[in-house]
């Protein structure tokens, strides 16, 4: 999102505090993996309230205690290189580095699920504090309706060589960015109205 469309300014504040108060933790090696995940989860929290929103079910290996427990008890040496994540993989038949298999690399998911289920819009009235109105606007508007050019130029965007050769001229999937844009306000709004 541009930051044009802002209307609020970051503030350090909280996030010094935050360093001061932890700093001694952070500097634990066994420590780190966990803060580091549990930062992302708060930070990126919207991967786990959008897909529920929308009824799929999440799971997170983070937030159970007897896995973070094992995780932070693994060997030095089974962790270069993740050794133990091979060793897990190839335990439980899922070692797909082994397995040759053929591959995909178009990724319509974004576009399929956001065509075919019902993006309710912001709500602007509550969004406008932190957002230009225009900006709300916009993103409602291009997610309500997208046209035939639209819908053939996504599919082309994601489909192997000629994706890349249409992005090195230039073509840009609008839909999806605007998508991308509506995930992270949509989930603000979630957070502000669960308050």
């Amino acid at each position: 999102m541009d930051l044009n469309d802002l209307k609020l300014v970051a503030d350090n504040i909280i996030k010094k505090r935050f360093f001061n108060i932890n700093q001694e933790l952070l500097a634990q090696d066994n420590l780190k993996p966990i803060f580091n995940v549990r930062l992302k989860m708060t930070l990126i929290s919207y991967l786990t309230q959008i897909p529920e929103y929308f009824g799929f079910p999440v799971w997170t290996p983070f937030l159970n205690f007897n896995i973070v427990q094992a995780t932070l008890n693994i060997k030095d040496e089974r962790r270069k290189n993740r050794i133990w994540q091979r060793d897990f993989f190839k335990k439980v038949g899922l070692n797909l580095e082994d397995m040759n298999l053929k591959s995909d690399k178009s990724n319509m998911l974004n576009y399929e699920i956001a065509q075919s289920n019902y993006l309710e819009p912001i709500d602007t009235e509550m969004m406008k504090r932190f957002i230009k109105v225009e900006k709300l606007f916009e993103i409602n508007r291009l997610l309500s309706r997208i046209t035939f050019f639209e819908s053939i130029k996504n599919q082309l965007l994601v489909t192997p060589k000629i994706g890349g050769i249409l992005r090195s001229l230039g073509f840009k999937s609008n839909f999806l960015k605007t998508l991308s844009e509506y995930y992270i306000i949509k989930a603000i709004e979630m957070g502000l109205k669960w308050d």
